[in-house]
């Protein structure tokens, strides 16, 4: 049933990037992941520093708002099809392998969600366990949909 909900969400996200047009929209869009990008960057730290404090309302809160970030149709309409440029470090992939760029923003969703979880418990090992499999979910995106950075 999940991959099922998955499969229809990941057809509803690429039909909203599909129909995304103009450059000046790519723009806008470009701009608007990279903010989001670094909000994420920034949440991450604040959730680590969180996370090593025992502070889980705080852990709750920013992950709640990653999660929320990576619903589907919002997320996909931050990747209008091969928009790109200098500043942009996106892959020719995030295009060529969508639903596996998509795929992994669910998976990203889903572990996020049983941070919020964990965190709501206040339960330290279910806490620890949930964060360590949260964290791999970032690199991983990086590694096959992002560019390094160009000195």
């Amino acid at each position: 049933m999940m991959v099922k909900k998955f499969l229809t969400l990941t057809a509803v996200a690429g039909g909203l990037v599909w129909l995304s047009a103009s450059g000046a929209m790519a723009q806008n869009e470009i701009e608007g992941r990279q903010k989001l990008m670094k909000g994420f960057s920034a949440a991450t730290k604040e959730v680590k520093a969180a996370v090593e404090k025992k502070d889980y309302a705080t852990v709750a809160v920013k992950v709640k708002d990653i999660a929320d970030s990576l619903d589907m149709a919002a997320f996909a309409k931050n990747w209008p099809h091969n928009s790109t440029d200098a500043k942009s470090r996106a892959k020719p992939e995030v295009w060529q392998k969508w639903n596996d760029f998509m795929l992994t923003a669910w998976d990203g969703q889903q572990r996020a969600l049983s941070l919020v979880d964990a965190a709501k418990s206040k339960n330290d090992a279910k806490v620890a366990e949930a964060y360590k499999a949260f964290g791999p979910v970032c690199v991983d995106c990086h590694k096959s949909f992002r560019a390094e950075a160009t000195k």
